[in-house]
């Protein structure tokens, strides 16, 4: 995208009573001052997914009338119907397997001729597989089990359990293409290249900060991971075609988006807690760790941690946050909130603000450039942002569900250096108040291609939303 400097001012996005993102008034904000305007408001959460029935199914009988907390039971069953894609507690499935909530089958359980196991599911161990059933899509083979007789190996998916090796920095599901003879990287930070088909994390220098360079979500992010003065959060998110819709190199020149009267290191993401926790360039005593399922400590492999579902833990005395990074989004787990927070998006749309001629940011109901919230409720679950130069092939979005009721954030736009879009958060920096509570809220975000339209891309956050901690297929991420 080619930078163009403009003089545009802060311009009122507000009508009647609805608030959108408002007015910060002039370029010239006063020096140490944030940003100022707008009004915010509860955030109303993202509804719940439908699971989908075992591919292939041709398992035995489901006990008549058993509800479970699974998907619709294997095809011949007779068995109660539930949400959320897997089979009902205790169906039995062909000879002796069992399976429980999450898809696990029992020792020694034998899985119906010609069915799949469920997606994410655990094989079991000793079983038989199927007999040209499809392997699980993300999911651990067997422990000395048979492996199917014409059935297709795993196709290397994003499975939610048991997907991240313990040592050696590659996790299961399938080999990863990363190319890891990358280019030196530039002042600037840079997308990875090739890009891979997995997520990938390594460590680099980037605005004078320890990073985690991570390939995820249909971008490459920099992470601040703490071992540079406790600085933590994201500094920089690439698109595929290299717009950095953060940018916060601490005003020292490496990135060159115009920032007007205003500041590149007020910039960010999540910008979670007081005390700048999660927001990066300013020290907060935080460390982060990759971790697998458990907990445990991941280890690098000459440098490099590969995956499809990758998890980062950032914690300071007052919060730790879990990062879980797909191929298809990011999701952000709270572990622990001593304090009060927010979820703080602040960067330039497609790399540099240009107007609202030209940068647009969407909600649920696919307003364009209109009210996100009031002071008491959010009117979309999701915000999506797209620049209209057509050589920006994807759109960034993030989501929030399970907020504190009655509480919400400010919504506004400083013309020359970046939008500010919260939820949680009121007022401008030093002088701004988080408002959430507890450890219920979930986010979500990431990049998505630009040309699918407004109702693929609502599909696919609200998708994301409803299921947010397992991956999905990556397609329509990419553009």
């Amino acid at each position: 995208m080619t930078i163009r400097m403009r003089s545009v001012h802060c311009c009122a996005l507000a009508l009647a009573s609805a608030v959108a993102l408002a007015a910060c008034g002039p370029d010239d904000d006063s020096p140490g001052q944030e940003e100022s305007g707008g009004s915010g408001g509860a955030l109303a959460s993202g509804g719940a997914a439908t699971g989908g029935l075992p591919s292939g199914g041709g398992g035995g009988a489901v006990p008549t009338g058993t509800g479970g907390t699974g998907g619709l039971p294997p095809s011949g069953a007779t068995g109660g119907v539930a949400t959320g894609g897997f089979p009902p507690t205790g169906g039995a499935v062909d000879t002796g397997g069992a399976f429980t909530t999450g898809g696990v089958v029992n020792t020694g359980g034998v899985v119906p001729t010609g069915g799949a196991v469920s997606t994410g599911g655990v094989a079991p161990t000793g079983g038989a597989l199927p007999t040209g059933g499809a392997l699980p899509t993300g999911g651990a083979l067997p422990t000395g089990g048979a492996l199917p007789s014409g059935g297709a190996l795993p196709s290397g998916g994003d499975g939610g359990m048991g997907d991240t090796g313990g040592t050696g920095g590659m996790a299961s599901g399938g080999a990863i293409d990363f190319d890891p003879n990358q280019p030196d990287e530039t002042a600037a930070g840079m997308p990875y290249r090739p890009y891979p088909d997995g997520v990938v994390v390594t460590k680099v220098m980037h605005f004078d900060v320890s990073c985690w360079k991570i390939a995820a979500a249909g971008g490459t992010f920099y992470f601040e991971n703490g071992e540079t003065d406790g600085k933590s959060g994201f500094d920089s998110a690439f698109d595929r075609v290299g717009n950095d819709w953060i940018g916060n190199d601490a005003d020292k020149g490496y990135n060159t988006s115009p920032s007007g009267t205003n500041k590149h290191e007020y910039r960010g993401w999540p910008n979670f807690g007081n005390g700048n926790f999660d927001h990066p360039q300013r020290a907060s005593g935080t460390s982060t760790r990759w971790v697998d399922e458990s907990g445990n400590d991941l280890q690098f492999e000459d440098g490099v941690l590969l995956g499809h579902h990758l998890r980062m833990r950032s914690a300071n005395a007052t919060y730790e946050l879990e990062y879980h990074f797909f191929t298809s989004h990011v999701a952000i787990k709270i572990l622990k909130a001593a304090d009060k927070y927010a979820f703080l998006f602040e960067g330039p749309i497609g790399g540099e603000m240009e107007g609202t001629n030209v940068d647009k940011w969407v909600t649920q109901d696919g307003t364009e450039n209109g009210a996100l919230c009031n002071t008491t409720q959010c009117f979309s679950p999701f915000i999506y942002f797209v620049d209209s130069d057509p050589d920006d092939t994807q759109v960034w979005y993030f989501g929030v569900k399970d907020t504190t009721e009655g509480m919400g954030g400010d919504s506004y736009v400083q013309a020359s250096n970046m939008v500010v879009v919260s939820y949680g958060r009121f007022g401008s920096y030093p002088n701004d108040n988080r408002a959430y509570t507890g450890t219920d809220a979930t986010s979500v975000f990431g990049f998505h291609a630009k040309d699918a339209g407004h109702e693929a891309i609502s599909a696919f956050i609200e998708a994301r939303l409803a299921d947010p901690f397992t991956g999905a297929d990556a397609t329509g991420v990419m553009p």
